[in-house]
């Protein structure tokens, strides 16, 4: 596999993309990306550069390099208890708080689209309000 010099992010998304893809929290940030600006969706070895040239979140490209680039967290959950941090967010864990601003970053945008009027932080609560605007009974059949 070619890489260009230097291109460390895309170094490690191959390094973790073999079994697995980083939780899938890269590839669906690139691919909501993509489809927020009405774009396909590249290759995915260039989907991270296309991400730059989007006229809506290109800005999730140096929080995405952050988050790749951050090192270990696990000292920060050390002593915690699980259980405590199911609904609140470990603010002490870097990679917890750029995950953050690139949901608050979708969010936003779902909003200004008119996507979604759902007054939640969690992604997962604008689920329902999105698809409630599919009117292809072909689509919503999928």
């Amino acid at each position: 596999i070619f890489l260009p010099l230097g291109c460390t992010v895309l170094s490690v998304f191959f390094i973790l993309s073999f079994p697995c893809i980083f939780d899938c929290t890269f590839m669906i940030t690139l691919q909501t990306a993509f489809l927020l600006n009405h774009r396909y969706a590249p290759y995915y070895k260039w989907m991270h550069r296309g991400l730059r040239d989007l006229p809506l979140l290109a800005d999730l490209e140096p929080l995405l390099r952050t988050l790749f680039l951050a090192p270990d967290q696990r000292d920060k959950w050390s002593g915690v208890d699980i259980l405590r941090w199911r609904c609140q967010i470990n603010t002490a864990d870097d990679c917890v708080r750029v995950i953050e601003k690139i949901s608050d970053r979708i969010r936003v945008v779902l909003l200004d689209m008119g996507l979604s009027q759902v007054d939640s932080d969690f992604l997962d609560h604008h689920t329902g309000a999105i698809l409630s605007r599919i009117t292809d009974d072909a689509l919503r059949r999928i």
